[in-house]
């Protein structure tokens, strides 16, 4: 049994990995990092796999609290290349972990196939592999959670915006506004990002969605799209030993 551990910029997220086999994706806030081993302190874990785009401090605790208990822990880093993918970056540490690893997901997953993969967190990445396994780069822009925070928190009478909305289609209200601008936006930068794909390879074979938000914007995309939440920890269960 291994401990799969993925350290976002709002929450950390695990799973089990047992024989190849990954469990359900749970989720819990930074501070409550010692649940997720109270929570399986009757499972034999062999091996914690952790990345972290956002608080070594917690990865750090976590890390000595496993080996303290006989587990091998492992913390994953973006690479300059694994297994024939190429990662675009000259500086290549820099390239956020969970962007590495949907790539590696990616290509061990859809070898020689061209994939644009779209992370759809509290940031949204793009990111195009071509079927070489050459990553060729990507986008960031804000979430759609964080557009709407950054428009209700720094201009005046937007007020809340927990609304639910069906369609893009122009609303009437303040509310609606901003949840459908944000909404068009993401599906828009993805739109354009398959466009582009154009000027640089014949053939896009697959757009792979993935994060929190990723079905509520696939609904919403004029493409064939595989939406795989489990992508990141694909990754992360390629560097198990």
């Amino acid at each position: 049994m291994n401990l799969l551990v993925d350290i976002g910029n709002s929450y950390i997220k695990y799973l089990l990995e047992e024989e190849g086999k990954l469990f359900s994706i749970k989720s819990l806030e930074h501070q409550h990092w010692q649940d997720m081993f109270d929570e399986y302190k009757s499972a034999a874990i062999e091996q914690l796999i952790i990345a972290s785009v956002s608080n070594q401090v917690i990865a750090q605790q976590l890390s000595n609290y496993a080996q303290q208990r006989g587990i091998n822990v492992k913390q994953v880093y973006a690479e300059q290349g694994r297994n024939g993918l190429l990662n675009a970056y000259p500086e290549y540490k820099k390239l956020g972990v969970d962007r590495w690893l949907a790539l590696v997901a990616a290509h061990y997953h859809y070898r020689e196939q061209s994939c644009l993969i779209i992370d759809l967190g509290t940031a949204t990445t793009i990111d195009l592999l071509a079927s070489s396994g050459q990553h060729l780069g990507g986008w960031i822009i804000a979430g759609l959670d964080l557009m709407q925070e950054t428009l209700v928190h720094n201009t005046a009478n937007i007020g809340h915006t927990d609304i639910t909305i069906s369609s893009l289609n122009f609303a009437n209200n303040t509310a609606e506004n901003v949840k459908a601008g944000a909404l068009a936006a993401t599906v828009g930068a993805i739109h354009i990002a398959i466009a582009q794909t154009t000027n640089l390879m014949s053939n896009l074979d697959k757009v792979i969605l993935t994060g929190g938000n990723a079905l509520k914007v696939a609904n919403y995309l004029s493409v064939p799209t595989i939406v795989d939440n489990k992508l990141v920890f694909k990754g992360l269960q390629q560097y198990l030993s």
